[in-house]
């Protein structure tokens, strides 16, 4: 047995995994270790297996196993099936009709999963960023602020950015979209970005009329 095979049998060495799809995944021996290693009971060891073969995923053999593994009863296997297909064949027509029904799924993680994958599609696909969008919305933070992630990456530029990011920094951590924006983020932005509080309200107000953000002034307004 080679060295590089007898690394990755060792739970310790995920990344070793990872590294056998890319180099050495058309040997039959290590496609089968692979196989194996994605049904690990450790998740280190899963994912690393499921990654690996997501890079061999145009495989028939290999996407149905993955396509199997992504509607297992648990959320964790879920989870890595769902990112190894996506990061491999998010255009797939088949794929893409999964990822979006796994955007509804119950647990949250398979919802980042397949938003993050469908996320890729988001500025050549008017349906996906529809869908997207609607994840702004979902129930866990986590998913709506990948969204806006995904969205400021595609459509914003460095000012909308800036006013998306919790920092201002125009990079991650981004805001939740469920979060109310009050006076004082106006005020803090309006220093920082040298900018009139008008001026930033109405940035807000436009990046508004996509995503669902909440303006405490608006909300004022309307009350």
């Amino acid at each position: 047995r080679s060295p590089i095979v007898s690394l990755s049998l060792d739970e310790n060495c995920g990344y070793s995994g990872s590294a056998l799809g890319s180099r050495l995944g058309s040997d039959p021996v290590i496609r089968s270790l692979l196989i194996e290693r994605a049904t690990h009971d450790w998740q280190e060891v899963r994912t690393a297996a499921m990654k690996a073969l997501g890079q061999l995923a145009s495989a028939l053999e290999i996407k149905a196993l993955l396509i199997g593994w992504a509607k297992d009863a648990d959320a964790r296997v879920r989870f890595d099936a769902i990112e190894a297909l996506g990061a491999q064949l998010g255009s797939d027509p088949e794929i893409k009709a999964l990822l979006i029904a796994w955007t509804k799924d119950a647990d949250a993680r398979v919802r980042y999963a397949a938003i993050g994958a469908l996320g890729i599609q988001l500025g050549i696909d008017p349906e996906i960023k529809r869908l997207l969008i609607a994840g702004a919305t979902d129930a866990d933070a986590d998913v709506r602020k990948l969204v806006v992630e995904y969205w400021a990456t595609e459509f914003g530029n460095l000012t909308t950015n800036r006013l998306l990011s919790r920092d201002l920094s125009g990079y991650g951590p981004w805001l939740d979209p469920m979060e109310t924006v009050e006076g004082q983020r106006v005020s803090v932005s309006a220093t920082k970005l040298r900018m009139a509080e008008s001026e930033v309200r109405t940035r807000y107000q436009a990046i508004a009329a996509e995503l669902p953000l909440r303006l405490a002034w608006r909300e004022g307004a309307a009350a």
